[in-house]
Formats: C-alpha cells, structure tokens, sequence
C-alpha cells in the first residue's frame, strides 16, 4: 500500500513543510514508492534516479505553483532541494524492500499487477 510520501509521521510534525510537500507531490511520491519497491538491492545508480525523478517532478510542481489544498502554502525550492537530501541520505534501507516507514507493504498485490 503507497501513502504518498513515505515520511514518518514524527518528521511531518516536526517540519511542517514536509507535511505540505507530501499533499502537494502526493503522485510524484507514489512514483518513488515504487522504484523503491522494485529497486534492486545494491544499484546505487538505480536508486539515484529514483531519487532525482522524485526531485524532478517536485520541482515541475513548483515551478508550475502548486498550492497545498489545506494550507493554501506553495512548494518552494528549498522544501524541494531538502526533501531531496533526506530521501537520498536516509532512504537507502528501503530500497528494494518493498516496505514503507512503518513496515507495511507499499502496493497491495493488485496495485503491483496494474499497469
């Protein structure tokens, strides 16, 4: 099962841009989810694309002024450069696992068989 952005609930309060950023980018991060969950384990290289097709479709939502339905605060690039770092440093154990934060399994078998 994807929950948009795999943060963990205690960061979303702590830093409330991340909170934003995951309603805003909510298909960018189901994306990721997935590469995660196919990645194999080991290609750095593989995952660094993930990685920066995360940062990608974050920055075109940015640059294009997408708004946070409940908050009405916009993306901006820092958010966006940030949340690239702690996916890219932190997110290395997930990789390939199928997992997300809290040990569920990201795609539900018939989410994994859907185009």
């Amino acid at each position: 099962m994807a929950n948009g952005c795999s943060v963990p609930p205690f960061l979303r309060t702590s830093y409330p841009r991340l909170a934003i950023a995951c309603r805003i980018c909510r298909a960018c991060c189901d994306t990721h989810d997935r590469a995660y969950y196919e990645g194999a384990d080991g290609d750095e290289i593989a995952r660094l694309a993930a990685d920066k097709a995360l940062r990608d479709c974050m920055q075109r939502l940015a640059h294009a002024g997408a708004v946070d339905p409940e908050s009405g605060q916009a993306l901006d690039e820092e958010t966006v450069g940030d949340f690239f770092w702690a996916v890219h440093h932190f997110g290395g154990p997930h990789w390939g696992t199928g997992r997300a934060w809290d040990g569920r399994l990201l795609w539900e078998q018939q989410r994994m068989e859907s185009p």
